[in-house]
């Protein structure tokens, strides 16, 4: 499920003045067109699964892909993405875990920006933009580096879950 905010105004005047001119006639009139900021973000995988199912996976770490267009940010000004997990450590079957969300980094790129960061409960600033651009598609991978993922041995058949939150803040 895709998730949608969208802020939008648009005020549309239409004034007409009539009044009687001698001669032929005319009329005038004054249109005023105001367009207030339009902002959307929209996550394109809603759910991703980091897997370490291999001897491989836990000696070189484990990431996605580039998830192309992970985000979508429509606005008309210029903006930052916060990303911040809703927990300190991670949850297996609802019940919270001393593995903590640091162990996984996120990756964004944009254009010909990049950044990189550390999961964690505190809102970060993923990526910014000041182009100006009306559709911004952000990529995204997530990864479990190498040196992080000895956390997460004896624990086989485990499912670890935390929500992430991606907050669209113009500037």
């Amino acid at each position: 499920m895709s998730r949608y905010f969208y802020i939008f105004s648009a005020i549309f005047f239409l004034y007409f003045n009539l009044s009687a001119q001698p001669g032929i006639g005319s009329a005038r009139s004054l249109i005023k067109l105001e367009f207030k900021d339009i902002y959307g973000l929209q996550i394109s995988h809603p759910k991703v699964s980091l897997e370490i199912n291999s001897i491989e996976k836990f000696k070189n770490g484990t990431e996605t892909p580039w998830l192309n267009s992970h985000l979508i940010v429509t606005g008309v000004q210029n903006f930052e993405i916060g990303i911040r997990s809703t927990q300190t450590n991670f949850l297996n079957n609802s019940e919270e875990t001393n593995i903590s969300v640091t162990n996984i980094q996120v990756l964004a790129n944009l254009n010909s920006k990049s950044n990189s960061i550390i999961l964690k409960n505190k809102t970060q600033v993923l990526i910014n933009e000041n182009n100006g651009s009306i559709i911004n598609h952000i990529n995204v991978k997530y990864r479990i580096p190498l040196e992080n993922t000895d956390v997460f041995l004896n624990h086989i058949n485990k499912t670890f879950d935390t929500i992430i939150l991606y907050t669209l803040i113009p500037f």
